[in-house]
């Protein structure tokens, strides 16, 4: 599926164009906040009206210390409202407000408060993977990536997002402790010597990941980010020849090398005189090449392309798909949920096949079971994520995987899902099997009404499919339901060899599910 023009229906069946709508797209990084509003029409098109960038060095020694300087934060606040103010002067709609690194990675929750009650915004923190799938749709909103795969980075102040993808799939996707403010405050060496600390750390960072990343092929990098376009404009400004490919410019990893040699070699007074290098990136530039230049040299790419376009475009597709037509949003973030759980299943060392088949048979019967548990498909598709990675906790040990799994998915980002959905997912998970949800477990607990609820029937549900995959077989397929009487159920299904032991483990947990629904379950 191509996403590269997100114009598909209007906003509105009704007759007549409505009058077009701004909404604003406010990016609080760790180096800078940055503002941009769109002109949304009725029939999905959008084009950037204004766009206003404020430093205030969130990220200044967070990384270290995990907290915010004080006077960075008045600095913030003080820009939020200049920002509000200038939303409700251009008659925003909307304000879609994120935070990445600086905010993920320390208390935030004073300053987030101060900005809804000061600024009147409300800043939501994204987690990094959310962070990456934002930048693959605003890289495909306007770039066609065809059959081919490529390597896109979004290198940010406290953090960097790679993914391999093409038009149709995410491949692989990842958010590394990587970025420029983290890299300057971490290495505060001569120049030259900087550049090799940082690739050192680059290859030590990226190591793990080059078996998965390679096996896709990518063709070459795809670079998006302040970094990424300030050291563009350095390479046109030096007299660099550009070529062309996807429709953007292209830099040949030779030809940045030597820029980055040339960088390392500089003073505060020579990249001063750089005219397309703002002040407030300068103290940053090094770092932010050197990182660049180790990713590609580690993964032996040889170009790069830069994009126009990242963060900020993804978060308006995420909104144009959500008011135009949410098929097309529920397909996107379909495929990316997809992808990032596959990568955990492997990451993990579950075993695929069985997770796969879980989750199939976790689906059917959510579907035939509809009238009993009315729930929607929002909880539909947990089921399958908590299904997916029931059985994340024998990468620590077998005997008490089920509670490990709440300790691994409670604690890790999941690509797609906010923190009340991976609260779902991890729970469900956890009680898969052994003890049934109690509201005497702690964590369990602290969970609202309405939580607890969706796992107890989510939980059930999946205790059902895993037992009908006992011997990681996927002997049970083809899973139909039907109501014997008022207060009894059938199941039945296809076999494509002896289930005698999915029998005897579906009969010794269908007591729970027996209990909860208030009938009787036979399984033919």
């Amino acid at each position: 599926m191509r996403i590269s023009n997100p114009h598909p229906r209007p906003l509105s069946s009704r007759r007549g164009k409505k009058r077009p709508v701004n909404i604003a797209i406010v990016d609080v990084g760790s180096n800078n906040i940055k503002l941009e509003i769109f002109e949304l029409t009725d029939d999905g098109h959008s084009h950037l009206v204004f766009s206003e960038k404020f430093q205030a060095r969130l990220g200044a020694d967070v990384f270290l210390t995990r907290i915010l300087r004080q006077e960075n934060i008045e600095i913030a606040i003080a820009a939020l409202k200049q920002i509000h103010r200038i939303t409700q002067e251009l008659k925003c709609r909307e304000t879609i407000a994120i935070a990445t690194a600086a905010l993920r990675e320390c208390d935030s929750g004073d300053f987030i408060e101060r900005a809804e009650r000061e600024a009147h915004i409300r800043v939501q923190v994204i987690s990094g993977i959310e962070e990456a799938r934002f930048v693959y749709n605003g890289v495909r909103a306007h770039t066609s990536l065809g059959n081919d795969n490529y390597f896109i980075n979004d290198i940010g102040g406290g953090s960097t997002e790679i993914l391999v993808c093409n038009d149709q799939d995410i491949h692989f996707v990842e958010s590394l402790r990587l970025g420029t403010v983290r890299l300057r405050e971490m290495f505060s060496s001569d120049a030259r010597d900087l550049v090799k600390l940082i690739d050192r750390y680059v290859a030590r960072s990226i190591e793990p990941y080059l078996a998965d990343i390679n096996k896709f092929h990518p063709l070459a990098g795809l670079c998006t980010g302040g970094s990424a376009r300030a050291l563009l404009e350095i390479l046109r400004e030096s007299g660099v020849t550009l070529k062309e490919e996807l429709r953007l410019p292209s830099v040949a990893t030779k030809d940045f090398s030597d820029l980055v040699g040339q960088l390392a070699q500089m003073s505060k007074k020579d990249l001063a005189k750089i005219k397309s290098l703002d002040e407030g990136r300068r103290d940053i530039i090094l770092p932010g090449a050197a990182l660049l230049l180790s990713l590609l040299k580690h993964l032996k790419l040889n170009r790069f392309m830069v994009s126009p376009n990242g963060l900020r475009d993804g978060a308006i597709a995420d909104y144009i798909y959500k008011k135009v037509d949410k098929n097309i949003y529920l397909r996107s973030q379909t495929k990316f949920r997809e992808a990032g759980l596959t990568s955990i299943v492997d990451k993990y060392k579950m075993d695929r096949e069985h997770s796969r088949h879980v989750a199939e048979l976790s689906v059917q019967l959510f579907d035939i079971f509809a009238k009993l548990h009315k729930l929607d498909d929002d909880a539909r598709d947990l089921l399958k994520a908590a299904a997916i990675l029931h059985d994340i906790g024998k990468f620590i040990d077998y005997s008490q995987h089920h509670k490990h799994a709440l300790y691994l998915l409670s604690n890790m980002n999941l690509p797609g899902y906010n923190n009340d959905e991976r609260d779902i997912i991890a729970h469900t998970a956890r009680y898969h099997r052994k003890s049934n949800p109690k509201i005497s477990h702690l964590e369990f607990q602290k969970l609202s009404e309405r939580k607890r609820e969706i796992i107890l029937k989510l939980s059930v549900l999946l205790r059902l499919a895993d037992s009908m995959d006992r011997g990681y077989s996927s002997s049970i397929t083809n899973l139909s339901g039907e109501r014997i009487d008022a207060s009894t159920w059938q199941l039945k299904f296809n076999a494509t060899e002896d289930t005698q032991l999915e029998k005897w483990a579906f009969n010794r947990k269908k007591e729970f599910f027996e209990k909860l629904f208030n009938t009787h379950l036979d399984l033919a």
